[in-house]
């Protein structure tokens, strides 16, 4: 471990990353990943996940999978990591009443690095209905907030023409 951590110790510092702030890690996507040689340890130790390889390596860092430039593969099935974002959004957008959660804008969501994990569960009303069940939670208040959105087809899921508030 010692040894992957002085190489990516040495691959942080051409990325921007130094010791007190791993953060310029998140934007990096696996393309770059594989330029920069960490490739090999990737694929042998790692399942090709850096969030898994930083996880490893720097484990006194607290890793947000969600504001990785690519969501983990296996992270909208992780219930944990989900629910440790929900907490993450409550912390940051000071959420203290069910009522709260109605005036989230994707801005919000997309600044906090959430968005596209919200996105991929469905959307915020379909989060909070698994994650928040014991509020009556009204879809129509939330203007597609959050929701699984195709720009091609300015769609969400279930058809119903939308326009994304970004």
């Amino acid at each position: 471990m010692e040894n992957q951590r002085a190489f990516l110790d040495s691959i942080g510092l051409t990325i921007g990353a130094k010791a007190g702030d791993l953060t310029p890690w998140y934007g990096v996507g696996q393309e770059a990943l594989l330029k920069l040689g960490c490739g090999p340890l990737l694929s042998r130790n790692y399942s090709l996940s850096h969030y898994k390889m930083l996880r490893a390596v720097y484990p006194e860092h607290d890793w947000l999978p969600w504001k990785f430039k690519k969501l983990p593969a296996l992270l909208k099935h992780d219930s944990e990591a989900i629910e440790r974002a929900m907490r993450f959004i409550e912390t940051e957008c000071k959420i203290n009443t069910n009522e709260d959660w109605y005036h989230l804008s994707n801005e919000q969501l997309r600044d906090l690095g959430v968005l596209t994990l919200i996105s991929h569960l469905g959307g915020l009303f379909s989060a909070l209905r698994q994650y928040r069940p014991d509020h009556n939670w009204d879809e129509r208040r939330f203007s597609g907030v959050g929701s699984y959105f195709d720009p091609n087809t300015k769609k969400k899921a279930g058809n119903h023409e939308m326009t994304l508030k970004v």
